[in-house]
């Protein structure tokens, strides 16, 4: 068994620590990660603290595509979840595009072999990237009209918005402009 075990499980997957540089981080299984017996299949999370949009790039070194120059003996597969539950489809050593994690969350990893029952070395490695930070704020930031005199007065408390048209302004066909903070929604839409 490796450092990672017991790791058979979602339940019981491995964390591997994010400490973030600037906006990237890279998480790996450096300390030797295996498939040690024909039923060892090996789960992995990264927790991703909220407030954040991030982008994940992972990717398995293996026996069959060893990216970094070194050599294992295990040919895996590697598959992801946001949830725990529903997983992507597997790869075959390279995860396809980017897996967006928006306001932060887990991301599982599960890797198991190419051939079932083969056993083998690998590493594991994810690439983070974080994103601009997200407003805490749900705000109309902005409000105009055709016809609109002066400026409009936002009122955060009620989600209301006062504001004065000129008589000729035919009030019962306006169509409004509304900008809106990060975390806040509208219904019906600006426009």
């Amino acid at each position: 068994p490796d450092v990672y075990e017991v790791n058979n499980t979602a339940g019981q997957a491995a964390n591997l620590p994010v400490a973030f540089t600037a906006n990237t981080a890279t998480v790996s299984t450096n300390k030797g990660s295996n498939c040690h017996n024909g039923n060892d299949y090996d789960y992995y999370k990264i927790v991703l603290p909220a407030g954040y949009n991030y982008e994940v790039g992972a990717r398995i070194h293996d026996s069959h595509s060893s990216g970094n120059g070194n050599t294992y003996s295990l040919d895996g597969l590697v598959s992801y979840s946001t949830d725990g539950t529903t997983w992507s489809d597997a790869y075959d050593d390279i995860i396809a595009g980017t897996i967006v994690v928006n306001g932060g969350g887990t991301v599982y990893f599960y890797v198991s072999p190419y051939f079932t029952g083969e056993t083998g070395t690998y590493l594991f490695v994810a690439n983070i990237t974080r994103l601009a930070a997200l407003s805490t704020e749900k705000d109309i930031t902005g409000f105009a009209v055709p016809g609109m005199v002066g400026n409009a007065t936002i009122i955060p408390n009620t989600a209301s918005v006062d504001i004065v048209v000129t008589a000729q302004t035919d009030v019962t066909n306006l169509i409004p402009t509304i900008t809106i903070s990060n975390k806040a929604s509208i219904n019906p839409p600006s426009g």
